[in-house]
Formats: C-alpha cells, structure tokens, sequence
C-alpha cells in the first residue's frame, strides 16, 4: 500500500493510483508518481486479545522518505473484556474437555474396548467385563472430579491454568482389575 504524503490519504492502492492518474503510462515494475510513498510493513504489536485491541493507526515517516505501518493499542472497555474473558473460558473448557474425552478414549482402546463410552456401559451388567469396566468408570468419575474442582481452582485463581499435557498427567491413574 501506498500514502499520498501531500494529503496523507491512506491506503491507497496501486490500482487508486492508476486511476488518479488515466493518462499516464506506469513502468514495470510499478513506479508511484512522487505524491505517494511505499508503506513498509511492521509488525502489530503484542497485545492481550482479552483485554485489548489492536488498530493500525496513520504510517510514520521514520526515516526521510521511508514510510512505515504503524499500529496502536486500545485498551477495551469493561463488558467487552467481561466477553472476551467468557469466550475465552468457554474455549478452554472445550479444549479441556476434548482432551479429557480422547484420554478416555485411547485409554479404553488400550484395552480392547472401541470407544470409552462401550467400556463404562458394561460396568452396568454382570458378565466377564464387569469388574474391569466398573474400575474404568469409576477412573472416569475421579477424572471428571479432578477436572471440576482443577477448573474452579482456575477460575478463582487459586492455580494457574496448566498445560493440556500438565493436565492430563495430573489425571488420577487407572488401575485394572488383576494387573
């Protein structure tokens, strides 16, 4: 993109210029006339998505005649950080409990079992399965117990939000029935 440094219009595109300019035949590669300036890229800053915004703001000219991106950022006001913070814990709950399930469910294939939910349901009817699948539903319940009170430690600040691999090593362990 390109600036009009006499009346810093901005961005201005290559086809813009060309139009500004119908009679005029543009070299190759693509030579602005000397109203406009190249707008160098630069990188936005960091900034907390939660809390904060990011605007690219009018580009700088930073050294003689080399014009750069320049970028902003907006503290944001106090429902839109409420939001944010309520979009991002539903999206961290998704994320956790997608790990949780596939935990269960590699965990039961281990086994022999085709998905976790297969394994718990025998827990319920006395055959040659039972004892095993009951210890697996009843690792799942300690799981689930462990994972509700971790998200409260969270969300109270008690703790820090642990990794997903932190999280699931700090998963009660399962034990077999006869291992």
């Amino acid at each position: 993109m390109y600036i009009n440094i006499e009346t810093k219009a901005y961005p201005v595109s290559q086809q813009e210029i060309r139009q500004a300019y119908p009679n005029t035949s543009f070299a190759e590669p693509f030579q602005a006339p000397e109203a406009y300036a190249w707008v160098f890229d630069a990188p936005a800053p960091a900034y907390d998505p939660v809390t904060q915004r990011v605007r690219e703001i009018a580009p700088a000219d930073t050294i003689k005649g080399h014009w750069e991106q320049q970028w902003e950022v907006i503290a944001l006001d106090a429902e839109t950080i409420a939001s944010n913070q309520a979009n991002a814990l539903e999206q961290t709950k998704i994320a956790y409990t997608a790990a949780l399930d596939n935990h269960y469910l590699e965990t039961a294939k281990a086994k022999g079992y085709d998905t976790q939910y297969t394994c718990a349901l025998r827990a319920g009817y006395p055959g040659p399965f039972h004892d095993e699948c009951l210890a697996f539903a009843t690792w799942m319940d300690n799981c689930n117990i462990y994972a509700y009170s971790l998200m409260s430690e969270v969300v109270t600040g008690v703790k820090p939000l642990p990794s997903l691999v932190e999280f699931i090593a700090g998963l009660p362990e399962l034990t077999w029935p006869g291992a």
